[in-house]
């Protein structure tokens, strides 16, 4: 009897010590697209597989949209409320009033890099060449009308941009030969470089400031559930400092995220840690508004009521900048 007593008195401290765990009901249910599977895209999913937005008292739906137009139509329509996603497309509907509003910058630069089929080793060898994008108005279009541009090609006489969806479609357009050139970020700039294919501009030695992988929300949604927004956001920062401080486990991830195998592919997903991850993923996440006037100065060119907009209109920096001022994140980056 005496070890039975003790026996529960033990595991009454134990229960008692132990955080509180929430059952799924209570937790907070809330939408939540992204809008490519690379690996940029990948922390709002380890978020989810480590169990970070059940910690914060959430329950994520995650759901799959190919391109930023498609993100905005979602979040315009009602069926997520917070998407990852890129702040071109987010640029375009707040010119056309909507209610959208970036609350953070997760990849402030974009670490893509342009390839080319054989035979072409020069700017000049580009023109008249097609080169596949995901769709008009996404973030590898932008990117790479920026890209050409700053190489002094005019992306709308120079050479021929296609929409061929997202970036695993548009390497297998360039295997199948069905494009001369096409720019993608890491794993698939290491695996068209084992291919064979020349990397003939990098968008990281420009320099050019974009907003490539942001997080999005209407205001209303803030104004009506702004601890939501401030508990995704606690996950999120979280989970990207944890994948900087677990290899093994970011890999996994990225390897089930992208599709990729953690053997064959061990390679590939090495280069996405090393030079997407760690490289550029921000700790403090504040859109940037550097960022965003380089996509509003291209945005213009084809989009004329881009031009009444400031940046400070399509960032809310006040969920992030509560969180640093808590003292939040300077506990999770200790």
């Amino acid at each position: 009897m005496k070890r039975f007593l003790l026996f529960i008195l033990v595991a009454l401290v134990i229960s008692a010590c132990a955080p509180a765990q929430q059952t799924p009901s209570e937790l907070t249910p809330v939408d939540v697209c992204f809008t490519a599977s690379s690996g940029n895209q990948a922390v709002g999913f380890y978020a989810l597989e480590k169990g970070y937005f059940e910690k914060y008292g959430l329950q994520v739906n995650l759901v799959q949209v190919v391109g930023g137009p498609k993100g905005v139509a979602t979040m315009v329509s009602g069926d997520v409320q917070i998407c990852q996603i890129a702040g071109s497309a987010v640029v375009n509907a707040v010119a056309a009033e909507q209610d959208l509003v970036l609350v953070a910058g997760l990849y402030n630069t974009f670490p893509s890099v342009l390839f080319v089929q054989p035979g072409i080793n020069s700017i000049d060898d580009l023109r008249g060449k097609t080169i596949g994008v995901s769709a008009t108005g996404t973030a590898s279009e932008v990117a790479t009308r920026l890209l050409l541009q700053e190489v002094g090609l005019d992306p709308d006489k120079d050479v021929i941009l296609l929409n061929m969806g997202e970036e695993s479609e548009r390497v297998l357009a360039m295997k199948a030969g069905q494009i001369d050139a096409v720019s993608v970020t890491s794993p698939f700039t290491h695996i068209l470089a084992e291919s064979g294919y020349l990397a003939l501009l990098d968008m990281t030695d420009v320099n050019i400031p974009f907003a490539h992988t942001a997080v999005a929300t209407s205001r209303k949604f803030i104004a009506e559930n702004r601890p939501v927004v401030l508990a995704f956001m606690k996950a999120i920062i979280e989970a990207s400092h944890a994948m900087k401080n677990d290899p093994e486990g970011a890999k996994e991830v990225l390897a089930e995220f992208t599709g990729l195998d953690m053997v064959e592919n061990a390679a590939d997903l090495e280069d996405t840690y090393r030079n997407v991850i760690l490289a550029h993923l921000q700790d403090v996440p504040y859109p940037s508004l550097e960022a965003l006037q380089t996509l509003m100065t291209v945005a213009e060119q084809t989009n004329p009521s881009v031009a009444n907009l400031t940046p400070e209109q399509l960032v809310d920096m006040s969920i992030v900048r509560e969180l640093e001022e808590s003292g939040f994140i300077n506990s999770v980056l200790k």
